[in-house]
């Protein structure tokens, strides 16, 4: 008699359907449970293990070769869990009593008679292990926008705006609800500001920057099809015009000038679009659409000036414009003390600079050697300059990993400029507008800690996805579109 084996049979293929809905859901997660970068907020182990499963499953669903193309940024993020690792490895008393900041702890090892006790590189060894697990957020969104179609890349757009516009809302909601609303998802956060699904002001004005960016490029997409879509293009249109109010309500000085430049930008692009649309469809107008086409080009003149003339003058009379306020004002206590602090923190990094005190220990480290005259009831969580803290938590080895990450994110780039250079302005386009969103997390890194920040470093991920996509598609897009 046979015996009959039960066993579990997977497709070959999953369809892309399925792909996007898993992406979806999990963009859906992360951008409610990871609006903070705290390691005590409530949410955040739940959504790590979220994060898990839905790795594991992208690796299931995940199309024969297409982990090839992610291949790069995956090994980066694969050495920075390793140095991490590394920093909460147990080291002899004789070499890590040695280590810069070290020698007080060890002091208090001898008073309490424990002379001979161990301890890892890192300072704070459960904050660096909470760094470690952070990184599961953007694995697991490497993995899954991996599978992802490359012609379908532009989708990755729409929910960078579609996450902009939920954010915005729930800041609509926040201010008709007061600062003392549940609305407000963090109990440490902002009160007051317009923060949306976010802890932080700069966080959500950062966020609204990228979205002028995504409503940019997309209405420039909708411009170059041959069925135009009015509501769709009005609906995008608006939501510039949304995003630009509430960044200057916000009160985030960093977003006020991403959101200047990211007006400028999606303003020439659409001015670019609008320009070869045609040339692009390779049609004849007709002269009905001639006399549109020229009411339109004056209106793209007029309309932006005399929209953001009023707005920008409402505002700033009712007393709501924050981020301009503040601008004008000069700098206020925290950004005196964190202007103070800077000594303070290049100092560190000169006696930290060869294998950092663990990543997650900046405000421990700083609080060793802080000056008399900072000290207050509240503490410096951050240097809220990531170029500075990164390599003072990581040291050399993690500063060599992010420069790989720089030097590789720079040459893909350029190649899909120097690809599209030559192509209808179209596709060049969309590369100028990526670039100008990595230019953003450059940029914000200055004066604060973005990609520190879950939901922000899921999307960051969606940006290389569609920078390595955008380069695998080639000349296709074209044809395509």
């Amino acid at each position: 008699m046979k015996k009959t084996k039960l066993s579990l049979r997977l497709p070959q293929e999953f369809s892309p359907r399925a792909l996007w809905v898993v992406l979806i859901t999990f963009a859906l997660i992360v951008t409610v449970m990871g609006g903070g970068s705290r390691s005590d907020i409530a949410s955040i182990p739940l959504l790590r293990a979220i994060a898990v499963a839905f790795a594991f499953l992208a690796i299931v669903m995940m199309p024969t070769g297409a982990v090839r193309a992610i291949r790069v940024p995956l090994l980066l993020l694969a050495a920075l869990a390793f140095w991490m690792v590394l920093q909460l490895v147990p080291l002899p008393v004789g070499i890590w009593s040695a280590l810069p900041e070290r020698e007080l702890i060890h002091s208090i090892d001898v008073l309490l008679g424990h002379p001979n006790r161990w301890r890892p590189l890192s300072l704070t060894p459960s904050l660096t292990l909470n760094s470690l697990m952070s990184l599961v957020v953007p694995a697991a969104a490497l993995l899954i926008v991996a599978g992802i179609p490359n012609r379908d890349r532009h989708r990755l757009w729409w929910l960078l705006w579609a996450f902009a516009l939920a954010s915005s809302g729930l800041a609509l909601l926040q201010f008709m609800a007061g600062p003392r609303s549940p609305l407000y998802l963090y109990r440490i956060t902002n009160e007051g500001s317009l923060v949306g699904l976010f802890a932080n002001r700069n966080h959500q004005a950062f966020l609204l920057s990228f979205g002028i960016l995504a409503s940019s490029w997309l209405l420039v997409k909708e411009m170059a099809r041959k069925v135009r879509r009015p509501l769709v293009t009005a609906a995008l249109g608006g939501s510039i015009i949304l995003f630009l109010i509430l960044i200057l309500v916000t009160g985030s000085r960093l977003g006020l000038m991403c959101g200047c430049i990211a007006l400028v930008v999606g303003y020439l692009v659409i001015c670019w679009g609008f320009r070869i649309r045609y040339r692009r469809l390779n049609v004849v107008p007709s002269e009905k659409a001639v006399r549109s086409d020229t009411i339109a080009r004056y209106a793209l003149v007029v309309f932006p000036v005399l929209i953001v003339s009023v707005t920008g003058a409402l505002i700033y009379a009712s007393g709501r414009a924050s981020s301009i306020t503040r601008l004008l004002e000069g700098g206020d206590n925290v950004s005196e003390v964190r202007l103070a602090a800077l000594g303070t923190v290049l100092a560190q990094l000169r006696e930290q600079w060869l294998f950092g005190s663990g990543f997650g220990s900046f405000a421990k480290l700083f609080q060793l050697a802080e000056p008399d005259e900072l000290l207050q009831p509240s503490y410096l969580n951050h240097a809220h300059n990531d170029w500075l803290q990164f390599p003072l938590e990581g040291g050399l080895p993690a500063t060599l990993v992010a420069i790989a990450a720089i030097v590789w994110v720079g040459s893909s780039l350029f190649a899909l400029l120097r690809q599209r250079w030559a192509g209808d302005g179209v596709g060049l386009i969309e590369a100028i507008i990526l670039v100008t969103s990595f230019a953003f997390l450059a940029i914000g890194s200055l004066v604060d800690y973005p990609l520190r920040q879950p939901s922000i470093m899921m999307f960051a991920m969606f940006l290389i996805a569609i920078a390595v996509k955008g380069r695998a598609d080639g000349s296709g897009w074209r044809k395509r579109n």
